[in-house]
């Protein structure tokens, strides 16, 4: 979790009172969100939308999840377009979003960026965004492949940094590359630069964002 925490990581009574169906709408590839910030999203046309998720994450934030694939006819996941909203709850007074290291444009708006990869069958922390997005791709019957690369990009849209926009791209790792040919003593090696900037010009170049009217 990316937050600065101040009390126990405890479920209250008001977070678990609020409405949790999701608020943005999407039609075909295009995810469309009122606030935080106003925006039209939209990722290739050949993507197939999932779905969305909302619940508090961890007692602290309220987390909306909406999910789009490419995939074979088996159903093994080629690129994904994982788009998520996150507030902090109002009795989280003094938890805040916080975010170091490289930026980058997407149409006008700057997001913090960073690119990963690895083996796929990490579950992570039971209750995770990362949990509840795989919860999402196994429920409509999807597999990953064994390693995939991603860049995660994070807009901060209010100056309080009490709410994020985040949107990872991930594919498979490209054919005859393996994240041990990436790594050497447990370090990430020099070979990773050039495939990390293609990656995220990729990324970039499938992600529009539009400003609402």
């Amino acid at each position: 979790m990316r937050l600065i925490l101040a009390a126990l990581l405890i479920f209250s009574a008001p977070a678990l009172a609020q409405d949790l169906r999701p608020e943005r709408t999407v039609r075909n590839t295009t995810l469309s969100t009122q606030h935080d910030p106003p925006l039209h999203i939209g990722v290739p046309d050949e993507a197939v939308y999932l779905g969305a998720d909302r619940w508090i994450l961890y007692g602290i934030a309220d987390a909306e999840l909406h999910l789009f694939v490419e995939a074979d006819a088996q159903k093994t996941i080629k690129r994904f377009w994982w788009i998520q909203f996150e507030a902090v709850l109002p009795e989280k007074p003094d938890s805040k979003y916080t975010y170091t290291g490289a930026t980058a444009d997407l149409d006008g708006l700057s997001f913090f960026v960073r690119a990963r990869f690895g083996p796929t069958n990490d579950t992570g922390r039971p209750g995770s965004d990362s949990e509840h997005m795989r919860n999402l791709l196994v429920a409509k019957g999807y597999t990953a492949p064994a390693e995939m690369m991603n860049v995660r990009f994070v807009h901060i849209p209010d100056e309080l940094k009490r709410k994020e926009l985040m949107i990872i791209y991930a594919e498979e790792m490209p054919e005859g590359l393996t994240s041990a040919q990436l790594l050497k003593d447990g370090k990430i090696t020099d070979a990773w630069a050039p495939v990390e900037k293609d990656l995220i010009e990729r990324a970039r170049k499938s992600i529009t964002l539009r400003k609402m009217d």
